[in-house]
């Protein structure tokens, strides 16, 4: 599809989009680390992401380190202040620009390494392993693309049951790794699959010696973060493509969600924009407002799923699991002025929340890779061009 539409036709279309199309101008922290990093960037506007490390190095990483000073009662205070402020002022930001790194490298050439902190040593403190998050998101999710050998598709659960979302997030926490490394080795990414099995044997190892070492502080700084990273980012997942068309599970216009006007996408990089993601992997964060705009027609054509002020996909995800349609059907786009009825939205939204493709794997049952799609190096070298 490719229909770009004019600004002020989208506007008659669209809500008007106040999502960021470029960083603000930030506070004095902000400021000072922007004269450290700026010049190193490839893009202006990802001052975001190096705003945000400075921000974990000045704030969260002492409050990480204190936990193993501190006595053990003064640990079991301020462990659960830690992963408050850890998950509500930090997590969707670290997981986030880890997302946009490993599509898009930040760093200029000559300090391309320091991308590496990103995706791999920044994102542990919120309890994401090193190494294996590129081979998930990229080399898997983006390529299958939620078909039926994606180990995150969701086309054969419904959508709107607590019981299935269980059984989509045990296969995931339990034995996740285990389903990726499986789907590496049969697509000839051998190399990748032994370097996320010794990356993962390094870090629970080091996990272990940490919890025999310090028991409490281990438990609130390393793995319970661990595990709540576990819900959110599959709660997350599910809730990007909760409204697959599985008559066409693979065409990202029908296949994942848009997010428009919510403090989430200022908080995380138009992270909101899924659907625009998926089409265009590799698009600048700050485009997304305006690639929605002039490929409006297209979403229209397709009848996307997009809504209008929703906080975040964990709000989606609530909303789904206590049956609440009328508030999604309040805040969902009407592209095409197919459904002005609010009934009508929601009797769409539910037929869009059931399985239709199939029995669901069990926990321990492999996803078959479909055939005819590239693999081997020659593969990620395909993945890499096609991130830009």
């Amino acid at each position: 599809m490719n229909s770009p539409i004019s600004t002020s036709a989208a506007a008659h279309v669209l809500p008007e989009l106040t999502d960021p199309r470029a960083s603000t101008e930030g506070d004095w922290l902000d400021r000072l680390s922007d004269r450290v990093f700026a010049r190193h960037l490839n893009h202006p506007d990802d001052v975001i992401f190096t705003r945000t490390a400075t921000r974990i190095a000045v704030f969260l990483l002492p409050f990480t380190a204190a936990l193993f000073v501190l006595p053990t009662w003064a640990v079991w205070l301020a462990g659960p202040l830690y992963l408050a402020y850890l998950f509500v002022g930090f997590a969707a930001r670290i997981v986030l620009a880890l997302h946009a790194v490993a599509h898009r490298p930040v760093f200029k050439r000559k300090v391309r390494w320091a991308d590496r902190l990103w995706t791999h040593a920044l994102p542990v403190v919120v309890g994401m392993p090193p190494f294996a998050y590129h081979a998930h998101h990229r080399m898997m999710h983006h390529r299958e693309n939620v078909s039926e050998s994606d180990l995150s598709g969701t086309a054969e659960y419904r959508r709107d049951s607590l019981l299935h979302f269980v059984h989509y997030w045990a296969r995931f926490a339990v034995v996740g790794y285990a389903h990726l490394v499986s789907w590496l080795w049969r697509r000839g990414e051998r190399k990748v699959a032994l370097g996320i099995i010794a990356w993962s044997l390094v870090g629970y190892s080091g996990m272990a010696v940490l919890a025999w070492l310090a028991p409490w502080p281990t438990l609130f700084a390393f793995i319970l973060p661990y595990v709540l990273l576990r819900f959110f980012l599959m709660a997350g997942n599910w809730c990007e493509h909760a409204f697959v068309d599985v008559t066409e599970p693979t065409n990202s216009y029908r296949n994942s969600v848009c997010l428009l006007n919510t403090r989430f996408n200022h908080r995380a990089y138009n992270a909101g924009y899924h659907l625009v993601h998926h089409i265009v992997p590799g698009l600048h964060w700050a485009a997304h407002p305006a690639w929605l705009e002039d490929h409006v027609q297209d979403l229209i054509d397709a009848d996307s799923i997009v809504f209008d002020g929703i906080s975040s996909n964990q709000q989606v995800w609530w909303r789904l699991m206590s049956g609440d349609y009328r508030y999604l059907a309040e805040r969902l786009v009407d592209l095409g002025g197919r459904r002005p009825s609010l009934e009508a939205r929601i009797a769409f939204l539910k037929s869009r929340v059931r399985p239709q493709r199939g029995a669901i794997k069990g926990l321990l049952e492999f996803r078959e890779a479909g055939p005819g799609v590239p693999s081997g190096p020659a593969f990620e070298r395909m993945a890499a061009e096609q991130a830009g």
